[in-house]
This record gives C-alpha cells, sequence and structure tokens, in this order.
C-alpha cells in the first residue's frame, strides 16, 4: 500500500484591510453565502476558499472574491501582500491599522478559529 502525504502551500506575507471587498463581490455576481471575502495577488484563484493564519491560528474559510490589478501587482510583491481581508474580519481578529504578518492557504487546514459576526 502506498501512502502519499501533500502538504498544503503556505504563502508568508502581510494582509492589509479593504473596504470593497464586499463590492467587489456583487460587480463580479459572487455569492458570500455567509462567508467573509478575501483578495489576493493571483487572479486565478477568484471563487477559491482561503484560510489566513494570524499569530499562529488561522482563520476562514474566506471566498477570493478579488485580486490585486495589473497595475498595482508589483506593488504587492514589493510590500510582500498575500491577501486582503474586509475591514470586518480585521477589526474580529482585533488588528492593528497598518499591513500585518499573515501566512495564506488555498487548502483548509487541521483547525481553524471561525469569525463570529459582532
Amino acid at each position: 500500500m502506498l501512502t502519499l502525504l501533500l502538504a498544503a502551500t503556505v504563502i508568508t506575507g502581510t494582509a492589509a484591510y479593504s473596504n470593497r471587498i464586499e463590492s467587489a463581490a456583487e460587480a463580479r455576481g459572487m455569492d458570500l453565502a455567509g462567508l467573509p471575502g478575501c483578495a489576493v495577488l493571483d487572479c486565478s484563484r477568484l471563487g477559491d476558499r482561503a484560510w489566513v493564519r494570524v499569530d499562529g491560528a488561522w482563520t476562514g474559510p474566506y471566498l477570493v472574491v478579488d485580486c490585486a490589478a495589473a497595475h498595482h501587482r508589483q506593488f504587492w510583491r514589493d510590500k510582500r501582500r498575500v491577501v486582503d481581508l474586509p475591514r470586518s474580519a480585521w477589526d474580529a481578529l482585533g488588528l492593528p491599522l497598518r499591513p500585518y504578518p499573515v501566512a495564506l492557504s488555498y487548502s483548509p487546514p487541521v483547525r481553524v478559529r471561525r469569525l463570529e459576526p459582532r
């Protein structure tokens, strides 16, 4: 019997908050279905689910509803930006109003902290 263990790819960098996540979902006709949305660098990830690790704890899933515009991609790379979260999630996580170190994965981690609406 052959057993394969596949490790999830985890991308480390920074996160920022955005006030445009919900409007991006609406503009694309995407139903958040009770999930918070997020924006990532890679536009091929639109519609995928993503998880974000903050201070060692995984949160999510988030629905990828937006991506960095072509003219913003170099800025994202220079700032090591991997994800933008909605302001509501940012506040629920108690993050400061500046870029914050995180990890991003498109595979569900073993333990996830669900965000509860305030």
